[in-house]
């Protein structure tokens, strides 16, 4: 597979109020812009022709994407408008010299150190850097442990002939399920016959060593992170554009196969232990500085009648590593949207434990009540949303929920991340005072 040289990316001011400014990246990153404070590239109040909260440049060098977020008077990119309020949530790639037009202000975009990449997999050129080309990652039958397989069992053959089937030292029995960041395989530990899970997550771009070697030293971070209410994981590695996980096998399932009988929300006897479980696994972490930015229903386990934490940093690493590709402007979200706190928009590389808060409130009020906190429209921009919509009182949904667990959890869905509790710890307090 061809290598990418280190890319750089740099965001020239060329004209309008803010000329002369630049913002300069080597990394994955996403800033919004507009006239509103929480703006990272913020606008003059007197440049009425852009809005407050305008448009989201994602850059993923060499890769960069403008999307408009519902902006009065759209985004232009080389004079032609893109979005607006009546063309929501168009994402346009760009490219080097490309300029973009916010009201009054012109950015130039700058792209520095590129070179060719080809797919991991068949060897064909792309038009964007990547690990697997299109036609690889929708074939029919492809199965992402297929690119771990090939490699591992490539690497084996070629050293002493000996060609073992699956990850080395794992026997893979089957696919658990699929997600936005990957595939899980229930797996047999070959030496003590443990049962374990292995997680595969595709790179959606070409790996180069010193991206690896970064994520890798990451990973083996949270090798170090025990609790007992968070998923153990074991051991990591990758091949070609494919990087796996393995880790402690949970029997129960996940929060969202618990929840699927009860439609209108689980019972507060079964809820409840799950909620203590799950904030005393996010307070372990957040004791240790460790942020999830993931957190949802599909990660939250259960095994032995406990509630762990899954895929903890996971989601953080890949994406700030850049292997997730372009995820702020990227108009499929999945499930995940629903649960994101709203300055993983606003201040993306920097979140909190008080965004892990919103996010994990927000899935006790999906478990609780059936409904999401936000309304999601079907039509709308899902980032607009995110950005604007504050949550619905769960009372509305929930109205024999008691007042003070209610008031827990509307607390935990503040609009503003000051108003919220500070971390899980603060959170699992409130808890236990309202439901004693």
């Amino acid at each position: 597979m061809l290598r990418l040289v280190t890319a750089r990316v740099r965001l020239s001011v060329v004209d309008g109020p803010l000329k002369g400014r630049a913002l300069d990246f080597d990394a994955h990153d996403a800033i919004l812009v507009g006239r509103a404070p929480d703006c990272a590239l913020r606008l003059p109040d007197s440049d009425k022709t852009a809005s407050d909260r305008h448009c989201i440049i994602e850059v993923n060098p060499p890769a960069v994407r403008v999307r408009d977020v519902g902006s009065r008077n759209g985004t232009r990119v080389n004079g032609v408008r893109h979005g607006g309020r009546a063309q929501p949530h168009t994402g346009v790639d760009l490219q080097d010299g490309d300029r973009v037009q916010v009201g009054r202000t012109v950015v130039r975009v700058e792209i520095a150190g590129a070179a060719p990449a080809r797919c991991s997999r068949c060897g064909s050129p792309e038009p964007r850097p990547g690990g697997l080309c299109a036609r690889c990652r929708t074939s029919s039958g492809f199965d992402p442990l297929d690119v771990i397989v090939d490699e591992i069992l490539r690497r084996a053959h070629a050293r002493d002939g000996d060609v073992p089937k699956g990850i080395r030292g794992y026997a893979v029995e089957g696919l658990v399920g699929r997600g936005g960041m990957g595939s899980v395989y229930r797996a047999r530990r070959e030496k003590d016959g443990r049962t374990v899970a292995v997680k595969v997550m595709l790179s959606h771009i070409a790996v180069i060593p010193k991206a690896r070697k970064l994520f890798d030293r990451e990973i083996d971070v949270l090798l170090g992170l025990r609790h007992a209410n968070i998923v153990e994981l074991i051991e990591h590695g990758s091949a070609g554009a494919a990087f796996y996980f393995v880790m402690e096998f949970c029997e129960g399932g996940s929060l969202l196969a618990l929840a699927r009988p009860h439609p209108h929300g689980v019972p507060m006897d079964v809820a409840l232990p799950v909620m203590r479980g799950t904030l005393d696994g996010l307070d372990g972490a957040h004791r240790q500085g460790f942020v999830h930015r993931d957190m949802k229903p599909d990660n939250v386990l259960l095994t032995g009648g406990v509630a762990k934490v899954s895929d903890f940093g996971f989601a953080k690493s890949f994406e700030q590593a850049g292997f997730s590709g372009m995820t702020s402007t990227s108009d499929g979200h999945g499930g995940t949207t629903a649960f994101i706190a709203r300055e993983q928009v606003t201040n993306y590389k920097f979140v909190k434990p008080s965004a892990d808060v919103w996010s994990t409130g927000a899935t006790f009020y999906w478990m609780l009540t059936g409904h999401l906190p936000r309304e999601m429209p079907r039509d709308g921009d899902p980032l607009q949303t995110i950005l604007e919509t504050r949550a619905t009182p769960i009372a509305r949904h929930k109205p024999d929920l008691p007042p003070a667990l209610a008031a827990v959890i509307d607390r935990a869905l503040a609009f503003e991340a000051a108003d919220r509790f500070a971390d899980a710890g603060e959170f699992r307090a409130a808890l236990d005072r309202a439901v004693r």
